[in-house]
């Protein structure tokens, strides 16, 4: 089959433009067109997945702020539209945090199988910037999962935004914006 690609990147502009594709000869084409920008996304935006995130305070120094030294327990509650093969959820951390669990016998506690629902979970990445889940196959309607967290470090942390995203369809995806993040001594 002759598969021809071709790119246009253009400059976006301030006022509306029209954008016009004709199709000669035979053939069925298919059109994809996607824009991308560098701006802080202030409110969700739901494209197949919505996103609820809830902190919850495990041990707390102060009731009133976060600490240093705090556990927070983070539960990421997904709606999906419909079941996806290898979908990828990323939330960022704090900088300076611990996800636990990561260490065998020693967190597994807090960080347990029976807290991962609707989906099959393929692998799990724990870094020091982002909790990265990835599932195999990801169900249609609601799932959960959390991770639990250490504030090992005092700042004003302001995050990137919470996704999740199908794979092999960039166009399912869900964004949710985070709070600014503090954490006292």
């Amino acid at each position: 089959s002759n598969k021809n690609t071709n790119q246009v990147f253009f400059p976006h502009s301030t006022g509306q433009k029209e954008l016009s594709i004709k199709h000669k000869g035979q053939g069925s084409p298919w059109v994809t067109i996607q824009s991308k920008a560098a701006i802080p996304l202030k409110s969700p935006l739901f494209a197949g997945y919505r996103l609820e995130k809830t902190i919850v305070a495990i041990e707390r120094k102060k009731p009133d702020v976060w600490s240093k030294g705090d556990i927070i327990r983070i539960k990421l509650k997904i709606q999906a539209d419909s079941p996806k093969t290898w979908v990828v959820i990323s939330d960022p951390i704090p900088s300076g945090s611990s996800i636990l669990g990561s260490i065998p016998g020693k967190d597994s506690v807090l960080f347990s199988e029976e807290n991962r629902k609707g989906g099959w979970l393929a692998y799990e990445e724990k870094s020091f910037e982002t909790y990265r889940a990835y599932y195999q196959y990801l169900s249609e309607g609601e799932s959960t999962i959390e991770y639990t967290l250490r504030l090992n470090q005092e700042g004003l942390f302001i995050l990137p935004s919470t996704r999740i995203e199908a794979l092999y369809f960039p166009e399912m995806f869900g964004e949710l914006p985070n709070q600014k993040f503090i954490v006292g001594e």
